[in-house]
């Protein structure tokens, strides 16, 4: 994604094919060092687990676009996210955003995105060829993507499941467990719907008649609040976060949050602190490496939309959270009774997936006729 300080393939004074992203080359655009405009449009995007941050949609300004990815991008695209360099050590092992992804999104280290469609309308999901026919048909009931996303989501997406499995995820990947008992795939999906709702901040599988309503991610008792309000002047900028398990206080500067249970505090993906990692961008000096000058600008004081920030992020961990335990008896309950092995995949031709169908998609091709492999 966005990129800070000047890299080889975002020269400030190299002219581009397009500043668009994806690139459009009937739109040439100049060198960024002779560009004036002011009026600038921000994208949000998903920079870490859970954070969300702006970047500016410009092609210019990115050490690697991923054009494919942003030519999906739509108000009903959702990614899966996975660690693919290095094992996972603890955590949820896949995680989910309606945003599109920076590189690093998982934990601050190289990660894999994968979008549940292959076209902005989402028309053509980003599905093995089949194996939605032969789910259907093992199951005796209807099967589309995203069920299937839901079912991926309630499984692999809590600590219990990487505990389980933390011998195989030496090798990165996840594997699933896929049921073959009907009401164990209905039980999943219902709980995937919800934990998808909460990874997208409510912008997913939204559904007011049962209680996921649109954009709103509310604990329904317990809620945190903002104790003490988060002084806004550059003399209280916060510089740590200290916590207290005996009262659930969570104090950012002199500013108190409460309550928040320790499971809240100490929630981590794959070894990185969601709280530290998020608070990290915004004390007073910033974590990431200095190297230019631009490098040295931050904000001077705490803003009050931060703390809206840090309520909704708060409030999304702590639902995720108290869905843990029932993913935890599902999981054990799927990998105890029947189960779609390899084998039934193989001998159905789902597995090894056609040539055809694993290239992945380009930025110049719309005909959606590939899987992404990213």
């Amino acid at each position: 994604m966005a990129k800070r300080a000047e890299h080889r393939t975002t020269a400030l004074d190299a002219a581009r094919r397009s500043a668009q992203v994806p690139p459009d080359a009937s739109q040439p655009a100049p060198s960024v060092s002779t560009e004036h405009r002011k009026h600038v449009q921000t994208v949000r995007v998903a920079f870490r687990s859970f954070e969300r941050q702006y970047v500016l949609p410009d092609s210019r300004l990115m050490e690697r676009g991923r054009a494919d990815l942003w030519r999906v991008r739509s108000n009903r695209q959702i990614y899966t996210i996975e660690q693919n360099a290095h094992p996972v050590v603890n955590g949820p092992a896949l995680v989910f955003s309606a945003l599109i992804t920076d590189m690093h999104y998982f934990n601050n280290r190289s990660g894999c995105a994968r979008p549940l469609y292959r076209n902005a309308a989402g028309t053509l999901p980003n599905v093995t060829p089949g194996l939605l026919t032969l789910l259907a048909g093992r199951l005796g009931i209807p099967v589309v993507a995203e069920d299937l996303l839901a079912y991926i989501a309630a499984i692999a997406s809590h600590p219990e499941y990487t505990a389980r499995f933390q011998e195989d995820l030496e090798v990165p990947g996840a594997r699933i467990p896929l049921t073959a008992d009907p009401c164990l795939w209905v039980r999943a999906v219902t709980i995937g719907r919800r934990v998808l709702w909460l990874h997208t901040y409510g912008e997913r599988y939204a559904d007011e008649t049962t209680g996921r309503p649109y954009g709103r991610v509310l604990l329904p008792r317990d809620r945190p609040r903002c104790v003490t309000e988060i002084p806004d002047d550059a003399e209280a900028m916060p510089e740590k976060l200290a916590y207290d398990p005996v009262t659930q206080d969570l104090c950012v500067g002199s500013g108190r949050i409460s309550p928040i249970p320790r499971a809240v505090r100490e929630y981590e993906v794959s070894g990185m602190n969601v709280l530290d990692k998020w608070f990290g961008y915004r004390r007073r000096n910033p974590a990431g490496k200095r190297r230019l000058e631009l490098d040295h600008v931050a904000a001077r004081c705490w803003l009050p939309s931060w703390t809206t920030e840090l309520l909704e992020l708060l409030n999304v961990l702590g639902l995720l959270v108290r869905e843990e335990p029932a993913q935890a008896d599902l999981l054990n309950e799927v990998c105890a009774g029947p189960l779609i092995t390899v084998t039934d995949l193989t001998t159905a031709c789902i597995l090894p997936v056609p040539t055809e169908a694993t290239k992945a998609l380009k930025a110049t091709s719309d005909a959606g006729d590939a899987l992404f492999d990213l």
